[in-house]
């Protein structure tokens, strides 16, 4: 029987198929787009593990309970609302390029409603 991978092989799995799936393309803003998609899920099963106590979420994830509460109202996460923000897609700024999928730009276009 074989163990599931750990997050870290999970991750370095996925990004390098990412890499070969762009076939050569340049991908833009990997930072905001795996911190995204690992910190959201994160803070959901977190949240739901402390059953929505953010003094006890905040002590589990080793940050303070503000620093929580921002990452929370950044993922339309707080009061139990969920945003339309997908897992997968970095939450950019009015000041960055919007990305399809992938992580590329689309046709230099920028985002002027804060990611929404």
């Amino acid at each position: 029987m074989t163990r599931p991978p750990t997050i870290h092989e999970a991750v370095t799995r996925n990004l390098e198929k990412y890499f070969q799936d762009l076939a050569g393309t340049q991908p833009v803003l990997i930072y905001d787009m795996v911190l995204s998609a690992v910190e959201k899920p994160m803070l959901e099963v977190v949240m739901k593990q402390a059953q929505g106590n953010q003094l006890k979420a905040s002590a589990m994830l080793g940050i303070n309970r503000n620093t929580l509460r921002k990452k929370l109202h950044a993922y339309g996460m707080l009061n139990g609302h969920v945003s339309h923000l997908d897992a997968h897609e970095p939450r950019l700024d009015r000041h960055r390029a919007r990305l399809d999928g992938h992580g590329r730009q689309l046709d230099g276009q920028i985002d002027r409603h804060g990611g929404h």
